[in-house]
């Protein structure tokens, strides 16, 4: 039995060289016996570059898996810190919420009967929805302290008592934590659910888009769990322009620290969601639609478009050929917008689009009214910048956008 002792805030199960201390709970008649679960399958893995995950398959009856060693201790020291894992949903009959429980008194021999074996449980109930054969999830369970009769419940999940209990319950439970429970059979459907778990941590929780904490070190990539790694600066320092009077040659030249971020941040979204094949960057250089500078999505405001694609999994540097824009009349002392669209392919798969939060960066540029014949630079060099944040636009407005701009793209490769 373990009272009261100091927990180890990075202590983590990545699977690679064994399943650690998880065991299968199993009851089809009564008493159960602990059984080790099965071994551990190649799979790359997101979130901490891992090679290997936790398979787990319900074996019929109430199935549990859990570790009664790895995360055991006093969880009041840990107030305001996660245990954060990474979740694939293979095989079930309906889309389910992930749940974590922890528990005290708990006899692995014996039936479960919540509020008698464990003798404590409270259970953390993640709000993202999994679906069936999703791709993978990273959850994070936050803790801290009951305080009168509210539970604390946050943005990530909710919390609940198993059996009845007061915030005293609660506060003892994670006072003395003596093994954590993952339920096999996520929505009662007979032997059939499968799914995978990986990096199983205690960390320092994130703070709203913040990354992921990465235990592993700085080699490898941190990553916010939605956006593309662009930010304006990349458009004002790779846009290039190549012009006589009015008439230009625009050139996206990308610089290899840049093909680099986009290729480790296409291999962890290909790691999250295995049915992306490639990943488009699309540049739209738009003309106003009325003046001064205001600007819509129609397809007549377009002036010139080129793609750059990255395949997953290749070499820092790999893509398919650079964009090809095509020439085009830029005034002086007029305002013109460029974009970048980040979207995956096929359309087929799930979360394509990848805008819900932010896949669309653009900056506004003026060119100055003193440029010189054959005049060539960045569009940093030679034009005035406005940041206009189209992160903030509507879902609609971006599938729009991606609509407009990508359609008749032509990409070498």
């Amino acid at each position: 039995m373990i009272l009261n002792s100091t927990i180890s805030y990075t202590q983590c199960n990545d699977f690679e060289n064994n399943i650690s201390n998880w065991l299968y709970y199993n009851t089809v008649t009564g008493a159960s016996t602990p059984q080790p679960l099965d071994a551990v399958n190649t799979i790359q893995s997101p979130g901490f570059n891992s090679q290997k995950k936790l398979y787990v398959q319900d074996r019929g009856g109430s199935t549990f898996i859990y570790n009664p060693i790895d995360f055991n201790g006093n969880y009041s020291e840990y107030f305001g810190r996660c245990l954060c894992f990474d979740i694939q949903l293979l095989v079930n009959d309906a889309a389910v919420k992930p749940s974590v429980f922890f528990v005290s008194g708990f006899d692995p021999t014996q039936k479960i009967s919540w509020g008698v074996n464990p003798q404590k449980t409270i259970r953390f109930t993640a709000n993202q929805n999994l679906p069936a054969n999703s791709y993978w999830k990273n959850i994070c369970v936050s803790f801290d302290e009951c305080s009168g009769s509210y539970l604390p419940n946050n943005v990530d999940g909710t919390w609940e008592i198993l059996g009845g209990g007061s915030c005293q319950d609660f506060n003892q439970v994670l006072s003395n934590v003596q093994g954590i429970l993952f339920n096999v059979d996520m929505s009662g459907w007979p032997g059939t659910e499968k799914f995978s778990l990986d990096n199983i941590c205690r960390l320092d929780c994130r703070k709203g888009s913040e990354p992921y904490p990465n235990p592993s070190g700085p080699s490898s990539p941190q990553f916010d769990l939605c956006c593309p790694p662009i930010d304006e600066s990349d458009l004002t320092d790779q846009l290039n322009l190549s012009g006589n009077l009015n008439t230009y040659q625009p050139n996206l030249i990308l610089t290899r620290s840049f093909k680099e971020r986009i290729q480790a941040y296409v291999n962890y979204r290909k790691a999250l969601n295995p049915c992306f094949d490639h990943f488009n960057i699309e540049y739209v250089i738009r003309k106003p639609k009325t003046e001064p500078n205001t600007f819509d999505l129609a397809q007549a405001n377009i002036l010139s478009r080129g793609a750059t694609v990255f395949t997953p999994n290749q070499t820092n540097t790999t893509t398919w050929g650079q964009a090809n824009l095509s020439d085009i009349t830029l005034q002086t002392n007029k305002w013109y917008k460029l974009d970048f669209v980040f979207y995956g392919g096929p359309t087929s798969c799930a979360d394509w689009e990848m805008i819900d939060e932010c896949g669309v960066t653009s900056v506004e540029f003026n060119l100055q009214t003193n440029l010189a014949r054959g005049t060539k630079g960045t569009i940093k060099d030679l034009a005035k910048i406005k940041i206009r944040n189209s992160v903030n636009l509507s879902s609609k407005s971006k599938m729009e956008l991606i609509r407009n701009s990508k359609s008749p793209v032509k990409i070498k490769r």
